[in-house]
């Protein structure tokens, strides 16, 4: 040994160091991936899950309806609606209803939501002629007069109850309804409603015409008929 070494050896026995810290869990720490919050993650995957489940759908319509075979283009989508645009709008049943559920009083449809319908002012001069209630999955479909109007709400859901599949003649454009996310199509399309399983039945694929779709605390609405953009904007706006 080395007159040096035994010098510092010396040295340390007299000297007072601080406890070495364990410095395998900051090793560690450094070498493992970062890890995303939890929630982050859950709204990635739920997102990813209601693209995939719309298009399983869609790809179900298409397959169950030679018809409807064409080149899938062009997603849009609010909570419990899709929109597909394709190369051309399918074979559509001309006896298909017209919406889905059971006729009811408007009192009764109200009993039966768990959210309160939203309707236009009663100086709107559009009477009610009929009211759908569609048990099974929470929606109420409301029949305007003169000429006829439809509007439909439920509570927006991962699994779209509404879908829609328009040509290129068809416009679509995404806007906004009170600072909400709006969808506008413009022409005729095709129009399916999904049952309580999440079932899309092919032979129940009818024709819509102008149709704006928006969305707001949770309730999803659709409103169909023979109005413009602005004049659907104008009435979904006035909903009280």
């Amino acid at each position: 040994m080395s007159k040096l070494e035994t010098s510092l050896r010396a040295l340390a026995a007299d000297v007072a160091f601080p406890p070495t810290p364990s410095l395998a869990d900051a090793v560690v720490a450094r070498l493992e991936p970062p890890r995303a919050p939890a929630r982050r993650w859950f709204g990635r995957r739920r997102v990813a899950l209601a693209i995939a489940i719309a298009l399983a759908a869609f790809a179900a319509v298409l397959v169950a309806s030679p018809g409807a075979r064409s080149a899938f283009l062009e997603l849009f989508g609010i909570e419990g609606a899709t929109v597909y645009r394709v190369e051309r709008t399918p074979d559509v049943n001309r006896y298909a209803p017209l919406v889905r559920g059971e006729a009811v009083t408007l009192a009764e449809a109200q009993r039966s939501l768990d959210f309160g319908l939203r309707l236009p002012p009663t100086d709107a001069g559009r009477p009610i002629e009929r009211v759908f209630l569609d048990r099974l999955v929470g929606a109420v479909t409301v029949v305007y007069c003169c000429p006829e109007l439809l509007l439909t709400q439920f509570r927006g859901e991962t699994l779209p109850y509404v879908q829609k599949v328009a040509g290129p003649d068809v416009e679509i454009e995404q806007l906004q309804v009170d600072g909400s996310p709006a969808i506008w199509l413009e022409g005729a399309h095709a129009v399916v409603f999904r049952d309580a399983r999440g079932i899309v039945r092919d032979e129940e694929l009818r024709l819509a015409g102008n149709v704006l779709l928006w969305e707001r605390d949770g309730i999803t609405y659709r409103l169909e008929g023979d109005v413009d953009r602005d004049d659907a904007v104008r009435l979904a706006e006035a909903l009280r």
